[in-house]
């Protein structure tokens, strides 16, 4: 019957000159629709076993046809409904939960492995006092993410261009939305995982939960999991950024997720990116000492043009000019100073690189 549907009663929202009762994204691409009165009233006796269409008036079936036209019902032969329930909002935004559904329904029906991350979510678990995000975060298989991305453009968001794709820096791609308001943000790995993208998607998949978002059935982190990659958040490095000390924020998310977050990141390899904060949240667990994964080196440098230089002696010889040329290329390097060439961006980032004492982990940030 959708693809996500929210009780708004009580919320303000008004449909002509009454107050909109539910509001509802169609099964076909478009914008959300609100309905209220005697429409709604319709619309839920739709919900569940469904409504005969020789118990309909003359102008219940006309509006029925008004509903199959506009995506929101479906024959009953077709138990395409979507939804599991009408249920009042959880999110701050209606926007970002019916998003949230949309996403979970595309990934469905695709039957492709979608985790929703990071947002109310958070708060909801107790790792975060903040409720709101600006976007809408989810991981995905990253065999498929793809996949998911084209699916989603049929929808009204268009795949932002990176400059730095084809390089190991990416990490997601930016959904930038037509119309809806609400960027998406699809993960195909997570910054400060050490071990293989599909090993750690496939790890974290294990650790999933059912929560529902506007009436849909989605997937989300277990909160050890989920503490997990908010402390990642927390504690990733910027690069070209002074570094703000987070240490005592992550450690408190990382202790709320318990003995079990310490084992996940050990098996995730992210206990080089999370050592300190890990010793600070379990001082009697034996936490091992573990290298940084590469990109954290990368990103605490003090400038873009020495992240690049680090991330480019990294890779396999036979990668390095593809992904020189896309540094030169790349508008990152031009950002901070357009006005500034190219040549004198590359020999202050050398300069500094060869002034530098022997680099520690976590660059500028301290011990």
């Amino acid at each position: 019957m959708s693809n996500g549907a929210v009780d708004v009663r009580g919320l303000g929202q008004m449909v002509g000159e009454s107050e909109s009762e539910i509001a509802i994204t169609p099964t076909i691409p478009g914008q959300p629709l609100a309905i209220a009165g005697e429409v709604a009233v319709l619309w839920r006796s739709l919900f569940g076993p469904g409504v005969h269409d020789d118990r309909l008036s003359d102008e219940g079936r006309e509006l029925v046809r008004e509903f199959a036209s506009a995506g929101i019902a479906v024959a009953a032969e077709a138990d395409e409904r979507g939804i599991e329930g009408i249920e009042p909002l959880w999110f701050e935004s209606l926007l970002h939960e019916l998003v949230s559904a949309l996403v979970c329904r595309i990934a469905q029906i695709h039957e492709i492995r979608c985790l929703v991350i990071k947002g109310p979510t958070l708060h909801e678990q107790g790792l975060r006092s903040r409720i709101h995000s600006g976007d809408v975060d989810v991981l995905v298989d990253p065999a498929r993410a793809a996949e998911l991305i084209d699916a989603i453009e049929q929808w009204g968001w268009t795949a932002r261009r990176n400059p730095m794709s084809g390089t190991p820096l990416p990490h997601s791609t930016t959904m930038a939305p037509e119309s809806w308001g609400c960027e998406i943000d699809v993960h195909f790995r997570y910054p400060g995982i050490g071990v293989d993208p599909q090993a750690s998607f496939d790890r974290l998949w294990s650790c999933a939960e059912q929560r529902s978002f506007a009436g849909v059935v989605g997937f989300t982190l277990a909160t050890h999991a989920h503490a997990l990659i908010q402390a990642l958040t927390l504690a990733r490095p910027a690069a070209g950024h002074v570094q703000t000390a987070r240490y005592s924020e992550s450690a408190a998310v990382l202790k709320k997720g318990g003995p079990e977050t310490l084992r996940l990141a050990d098996e995730l390899g992210a206990v080089g990116a999370l050592r300190q904060e890990l010793v600070s949240a379990f001082p009697e667990e034996n936490v091992s000492s573990a290298r940084p994964p590469d990109e954290w080196i990368w990103l605490s440098q003090p400038n873009p043009a020495l992240t690049y230089l680090y991330m480019l002696k990294s890779v396999p010889v036979r990668r390095k000019p593809a992904v020189l040329w896309k540094i030169l290329i790349s508008r990152r390097l031009m950002s901070e100073d357009r006005q500034e060439s190219l040549i004198r961006r590359w020999n202050r980032g050398i300069r500094q690189l060869i002034s530098r004492p022997s680099a520690s982990v976590r660059g500028s940030r301290p011990r």
